[in-house]
């Protein structure tokens, strides 16, 4: 039975790889995704030229149907409260150029009315600092939290300042940092409340883990 810790566990609090370079990181994303249509996997259009196919993994992609032409691509491990990125991957003759992560990362948001978590590594710092910057423009949230504090309510940051403060190299426990994203409003409430209640937990001596 998957209790409401246990779920809590495995959408915010379970590590998942490290990504790699989003250029290193396309063949894989294009062949699972041609895997899956070539295998009968349904495919669905969740906007212009954005579909989705896959079950409890699910496969995002900005290009054609017949995913012959994948420009942007994400893997998702759905969760009861959160949808984790695997890997994401672009064309690498489109880096530093439209669609950005942030256009896929956002249709993704309306259509599967959960967060979207990803883990912190060099490639976040690197990359990830233009996709989040992006996403601020479209009204979202981005919430930063260490994975390894259970009292810890991850902070909303709402301002380009304020993301650069959290991407530093230098920043000793910046490898504990966990990102959680959302839509403003009712989503983002929803997260807050989820960690604040386990926070609770955690100061009334009840257990968090399970």
């Amino acid at each position: 039975m998957t209790t409401s810790r246990t779920s809590f566990i495995e959408s915010y609090l379970i590590e998942f790889p490290q990504g790699i370079n989003q250029a290193q990181m396309y063949p894989g994303i294009v062949s699972n995704i041609q895997d899956y249509i070539s295998s009968g996997s349904k495919v669905i259009k969740v906007a212009d030229n954005i579909y989705k196919t896959g079950n409890t993994v699910l496969y995002y992609w900005i290009g054609d149907q017949e995913g012959n032409q994948i420009k942007v691509g994400v893997e998702l491990y759905i969760k009861d409260s959160a949808a984790i990125v695997g890997m994401l991957g672009k064309d690498p003759k489109l880096t530093g150029k439209a669609p950005f992560a942030s256009d896929l990362y956002y249709a993704i948001l309306h259509d599967l009315k959960k967060p979207i978590r990803l883990t912190s590594d060099t490639q976040m710092s690197n990359e990830g600092l233009g996709t989040w910057k992006r996403l601020l423009q479209y009204n979202c949230t981005v919430g930063v939290y260490n994975n390894q504090e259970p009292n810890e309510v991850p902070i909303q940051l709402h301002t380009p300042e304020e993301l650069d403060a959290f991407f530093k190299h230098a920043d000793p426990t910046f490898k504990s940092y966990q990102y959680v994203l959302s839509e403003s409003g009712e989503q983002s409430v929803t997260v807050m409340c989820e960690f604040r209640l386990r926070k609770l937990r955690f100061l009334s001596g009840m257990s968090v883990e399970d």
